[in-house]
């Protein structure tokens, strides 16, 4: 995995430290995930997938091709949905993943139909 790493990186025309800042971690930790010093624990490995569009399975096994061909891109919204909501109710996170692909006015829309059916947050 190390090398695939460093693969990607260079794809990517990163060095360590442009390729670790947006996954808050420094350039001496990718450095020693590159030289194998260091093992990258599943959280690093997900957020380098996430940031960077990458396949998973290509950078854990080096199988199929290097970035994510993007059907999986709902079910990585509505994993991280989950995760910030703290939910495993699958209607309640697909909801709020439609909900975040609407467009502008139809979020209006539905913003003033909950608050026509709910009130305006006074309890009434």
């Amino acid at each position: 995995m190390k090398d695939r790493l460093m693969e990607l990186r260079k794809t990517l025309k990163l060095n360590q430290e442009a390729f670790g800042a947006p996954l808050n971690l420094s350039r001496a930790a990718i450095g020693s995930y590159e030289q194998g010093t260091r093992t990258m624990t599943d959280r690093t490995i997900s957020d380098i997938c996430r940031v960077y569009n990458v396949n998973e399975i290509w950078l854990r096994t080096g199988e199929g091709d290097m970035f994510s061909d993007g059907t999986n891109l709902d079910a990585e919204l509505i994993a991280l949905v989950g995760e910030l909501v703290k939910s495993d109710d699958e209607w309640l996170k697909g909801a709020i993943v439609k909900f975040l692909k609407l467009s502008p006015q139809s979020k209006e829309m539905f913003k003033n139909f909950l608050s026509d059916l709910f009130g305006n947050g006074t309890g009434a």
